[in-house]
């Protein structure tokens, strides 16, 4: 009798050990399964790379000198030759943005009403390339003006400058 306990306990082992290895196995491949995957990107022959990947953006705020936002002010986008490429306005927020940019040199100028023109330095914008420049803060715009006051008498008097 201790020879057949022995058997039915040597086949108890041996089940026990192949069903963990089973079990093992089974969670190591329903852990590959849920695991990220590297992102594969798959370009068919002769397609274009996409307009985002190939254009860029340029992107800003326009502020008075009070940190306030500027509405409806005209941005204009230049190439590196001064030739327009086009016009914004800003919006309630005081931003603009120009978008589907082919990669070049630009500038932008901003102008408003009594407000100083305001032309940047030349600004680079490469493919797939989203460019905030910094805030535009135009100052106040200089208006000089002549006063001329006659008398009933036909007397000129002297001029005098109001600034």
């Amino acid at each position: 009798m201790a020879g057949f306990i022995l058997l039915i306990f040597s086949s108890l082992t041996n089940s026990t050990a192949l069903a963990q290895e089973s079990l093992s196995s089974s969670v190591r491949e329903a852990a590959l399964l849920d695991a990220p995957q590297p992102a594969q990107v798959m370009t068919p022959p002769g397609s274009r790379p996409s307009q985002e990947a190939s254009t860029g953006t340029l992107s800003g705020t326009v502020m008075d000198t009070n940190k306030d936002v500027l509405q409806g002010v005209r941005v204009t986008l230049s190439d590196a030759s001064g030739s327009l490429i086009r016009t914004a306005a800003t919006g309630d927020n005081g931003q603009f943005a120009f978008t589907a940019l082919t990669p070049g040199v630009y500038k932008l100028t901003m102008s408003a009403p009594g407000m100083s023109p305001f032309t940047s330095t030349q600004i680079t914008l490469h493919a797939g390339e989203f460019r905030i420049v910094p805030p535009i803060t135009p100052s106040l715009a200089r208006v000089m003006t002549s006063l001329t006051v006659q008398t009933t008498a036909g007397r000129l008097l002297l001029p005098e400058r109001v600034r």
